[in-house]
């Protein structure tokens, strides 16, 4: 335990009699600042690149789907907004799917397929 003492004594004295340049550390300090923003602006850049490059490569038609779909709603709730009869269908012909899925634009591309060849 004298041992452990007497190092860590040593270890303090060393480091006492260093003198810390503060004008170095301020110098290191503004130099890492300086590099952190530089980052931080490159990687804002790169972001807005790819931002605009993903909305530049989805195709029209997905990229505008859920503004479709919404107005389609909308169109076909005010349509159908005077109609209060439920007509409860007991043709065999007809045919109900459910699709349970988080992914509303596979969901929508699947239902719009079988509609469109169902007809």
């Amino acid at each position: 335990m004298e041992l452990k003492i007497q190092n860590m004594e040593v270890a303090i004295a060393k480091a006492e009699a260093e003198h810390v340049g503060c004008y170095n550390v301020d110098k290191k300090l503004a130099q890492i600042l300086d590099m952190t923003k530089d980052e931080a602006l490159f990687h804002r850049r790169q972001s807005a690149f790819l931002y605009h490059l993903g909305a530049q490569t989805i195709p029209k038609s997905h990229h505008c789907l859920s503004m479709r779909m919404t107005v389609e709603y909308f169109k076909s709730h005010m349509d159908h907004a005077g109609l209060s009869v439920i007509g409860h269908s007991s043709a065999a012909d007809v045919h109900h799917y459910v699709i349970f899925s988080k992914n509303i634009l596979a969901s929508s591309v699947v239902i719009n397929s079988t509609v469109t060849n169902g007809k």
